[in-house]
């Protein structure tokens, strides 16, 4: 209809992932797109400050995500207040792909309103795991927290329904 979209994949969450993201919404925003997609779809995740990250580019302000451990009170990770594009119209597209910092995001920016979340319920990957390297060379992964969306949602258990649900034509 006229409407210029921007429309950026994310494959995984890796060390250059923000960097690389914050130049297309930048360039975008400088376009004046009408509206920006964020595809994480088969997105299988990654590290939980690139999620973070990605979500402070599009919220001015909130809670992204929580990691409740077994003990003690959740640690709350906020979107940093310094967003790129708070108020341009968003889709994030997930699938049952979607895992990990995929569903980070994708749920901090629906509890917090800023997106409408279209596809299929995620993976349900919504758990916090450390290595510990055990002598032989050998290691041992252990699940020592899990997360939460803003609203408390628990990722692991549920993962992100989406807004409109609809299945991925290509």
């Amino acid at each position: 209809n006229g409407k210029d979209i921007g429309y950026i994949a994310i494959n995984r969450f890796g060390d250059t992932t923000s960097t690389e993201v914050g130049r297309e919404v930048e360039d975008f925003v400088k376009q004046g797109v009408d509206g920006m997609i964020l595809d994480v779809r088969y997105n299988g995740g990654g590290y939980l400050d690139k999620a973070v990250d990605l979500a402070s580019m599009f919220l001015p302000r909130g809670k992204v995500v929580s990691v409740a451990r077994r003990e003690g009170d959740p640690v709350h990770h906020y979107a940093s207040g310094r967003p790129i594009a708070p108020d341009v119209p968003l889709v994030v597209l997930v699938n049952e792909g979607s895992a990990s910092a995929s569903e980070i995001l994708a749920g901090a920016l629906q509890d917090n309103g800023r997106a409408t979340v279209i596809g299929k319920t995620t993976f349900g990957k919504g758990t916090v795991q450390e290595v510990f390297e055990l002598p032989g060379g050998t290691s041992l992964r252990v699940t020592t927290a899990k997360w939460l969306t803003p609203n408390g949602k628990d990722l692991g258990k549920e993962g992100v329904h989406p807004d409109i649900e609809a299945e991925r034509t290509r």
